[in-house]
């Protein structure tokens, strides 16, 4: 582990239960994610998915070393911040990225451990999924029903999501982040009024898909919060 992220690690515990004080609960206050993302960002997206067709078997073999850590890790911050939920998420993973065979070895049976080891410590998983993940919204019907949200970008289709998944977890999201700096209020009105009506209100959280951009208009983000009422 970087030395750099050292006293951010240390620090963060603090800082949620600081904000706790305040009256300020976080929903989902930390980050885990799965081996693909950290290798694929440690060797860069083009020359790592060349591993995984020039040496598969020494990539799984590194994933299934690294996991272990991983689960522990996200074992102990759930045990000691005894959180809400936790953000599960992914962007490089996504299925639009890789064949459903490098996908289903490489990519979702690691987000099913990491999933399941969140939940048994009685925490909610926030599936924060960048990028388009459509195709395979059918595979996480697999992970434990009622416990965890899932919360795309914008890109995968969030109607469709509605219907795979809609009786398996909670939906968030997902207005855009070009209709939040490039849309009226009207827009961004009439939308999230979709969302609402469409995909909730029951089993929906209205959010934006991913980040408030920085140069969101002010007047947009405020029609969101002003469509849930």
């Amino acid at each position: 582990m970087p030395s750099k992220l050292q006293p951010y690690l240390q620090y963060w515990p603090r800082a949620v239960r600081a904000a706790e004080e305040l009256g300020i609960v976080p929903f989902s206050s930390v980050i885990f994610t799965i081996p693909y993302e950290m290798f694929c960002g440690g060797r860069s997206l083009s020359a790592f998915l060349k591993d995984l067709f020039r040496i598969p078997d020494k990539v799984q073999a590194a994933m299934d070393a690294a996991m272990p850590d991983i689960i522990e890790s996200a074992r102990q911050f759930c045990r000691n911040l005894k959180p809400i939920a936790v953000w599960v998420g992914g962007w490089r993973s996504a299925s639009e990225f890789l064949s459903p065979r490098l996908w289903q070895r490489f990519v979702f049976p690691y987000f099913k451990q990491l999933v399941d080891a969140v939940v048994e410590e009685g925490v909610i998983a926030v599936l924060h999924f960048d990028s388009n993940w459509t195709r395979d919204l059918a595979y996480l019907r697999e992970l434990p029903k009622g416990k965890c949200v899932f919360s795309p970008d914008g890109t995968t289709d969030i109607f469709k999501a509605k219907e795979i998944l809609g009786e398996h977890m909670c939906i968030m999201g997902d207005v855009p982040a070009a209709l939040l700096s490039l849309g009226t209020p009207d827009q961004v009105h009439a939308y999230c009024r979709k969302l609402i009506e469409n995909i909730g209100p029951s089993g929906f959280i209205l959010a934006q898909g991913c980040d408030i951009p920085a140069n969101a208009k002010p007047e947009n983000v405020k029609a969101m919060i002003e469509s849930v009422k």
